[in-house]
């Protein structure tokens, strides 16, 4: 895209994260705060690091089977050893030939300081935290973790 042409630049659902690197999620940003016009409103929603960390981290992996019409999901998750990947398998049994698939889904995750800290970095001001998608404030135990930045002058 253009720089500045976008007025709003949405990353939903944890879309931030799937890079290899943390330097690749940086890049993410980077590129964003590129195609937004100054003043206007960069939106990152994410998994909240701190809440899945108090649950998950240095425990045994968790199982969740759940079933569909057609076939049958489980989902094994866990974090790896510092807390920054979330991580999990998916097996999919096919309820009518029995077929199974695999696969495997890691996302890196982050915290309220680290992503403000990218931001900052990058051209952005942090403008309000949130930690759900009805407005209730960001907290340790919230579900989400939704920064809205304005880009910065130039």
């Amino acid at each position: 895209f253009k720089a500045e042409a976008f007025s709003i630049v949405i990353s939903m659902d944890t879309s931030l994260g799937y890079s290899p690197t943390e330097k690749g999620d940086l890049e993410s940003i980077i590129e964003a705060k590129r195609v937004i016009v100054r003043e206007g409103s960069f939106i990152i929603d994410v998994l909240n690091r701190l809440s899945l960390a108090a649950k998950y981290q240095g425990k045994m992996p968790t199982i969740k089977n759940i079933e569909y019409q057609s076939f049958r999901l489980q989902q094994k998750r866990q974090l790896n050893g510092d807390g920054k990947l979330l991580c999990d398998t998916w097996t999919i049994r096919d309820k009518t030939d029995g077929a199974t698939k695999v696969f495997k889904h890691t996302v890196r995750l982050y915290d309220d300081k680290q992503l403000a800290s990218f931001l900052y970095s990058s051209g952005f001001a942090v403008k309000s935290v949130f930690g759900d998608y009805e407005g209730q404030e960001f907290s340790f135990d919230s579900s989400r973790l939704i920064i809205v930045a304005i880009s910065k002058r130039n």
